[in-house]
């Protein structure tokens, strides 16, 4: 809980440090079920630092204790399938993630909305949507529609930081057709949404994709707006590093 602590708060090589502890505890203890916790919370970890293959072995780590200690318990086994899904898009097997993420929903249909579907209707939409082939329309393309009808369930259900990725995941969508007042209008759900959190919530690239984006419009004030917020997200990250 400590480690778990520090890693919400950004102090990451302590909570590395007590992570590690965990597990060596959770071993000498035959603890499956805490050493399951702590990988998939150390694989998130390296999943946010970008080392995507440190995540890896966390999260094939676990699996295995699930598949060894037969636990059943629906929300453990589908944060898991979840992080391995994430790890496996980090490494450039989306296929794989595809995959991984299916079978956490599978397992998802026992649980509330929020207790793992939300995540799933976020990571699935976005891939879905990357998937759309840019020679079709996106009314005869069914990935480009499963795509986006998930990113859109999860923006009007999901908590506020996964209402917030899926408004960006919209957004993209949407600019990726050519239908800009669409995409402008999920750019500014999402920027509503993260100055609505108590404490400040980064979506990664998206500041930098809503520069980008209103760089090429020549839109002055959103140029401002995410430019400022570019700076304030690096100074962040900056303090937490």
């Amino acid at each position: 809980m400590l480690g778990t602590i520090y890693k919400r708060t950004g102090r990451f090589n302590e909570a590395i440090d007590l992570f590690t502890e965990s597990i060596q505890e959770a071993q000498t203890q035959h603890a499956h079920l805490g050493e399951i916790n702590v990988c998939n919370s150390m694989s998130d970890l390296f999943i946010y630092w970008g080392l995507p293959q440190s995540a890896d072995n966390y999260a094939n780590r676990a699996l295995y204790l699930i598949t060894k200690s037969h636990n059943t318990n629906p929300m453990i086994q589908s944060a898991t399938y979840l992080l391995k899904g994430q790890t496996m898009e980090a490494l450039g097997k989306p296929d794989s993630a595809l995959t991984y993420w299916q079978k956490a929903e599978e397992i998802c249909q026992q649980l509330p909305y929020n207790s793992g579907q939300a995540d799933i209707d976020y990571y699935l939409g976005r891939l879905l949507i990357e998937k759309h082939d840019t020679d079709t329309t996106p009314t005869n393309d069914g990935n480009f529609a499963r795509g986006m009808e998930r990113l859109q369930r999860a923006s009007l259900q999901a908590t506020p930081t996964i209402r917030a990725k899926a408004f960006f995941g919209l957004a993209k969508g949407y600019l990726a057709v050519k239908e800009k007042h669409r995409g402008e209008s999920m750019l500014d759900s999402m920027y509503r949404q993260l100055h609505l959190a108590p404490r400040p919530i980064y979506i990664d690239q998206a500041n930098s994709f809503a520069l980008e984006h209103f760089i090429e419009e020549r839109n002055l004030p959103q140029i401002v707006r995410y430019a400022q917020e570019l700076i304030n997200e690096r100074k962040q990250r900056d303090e937490l590093e």
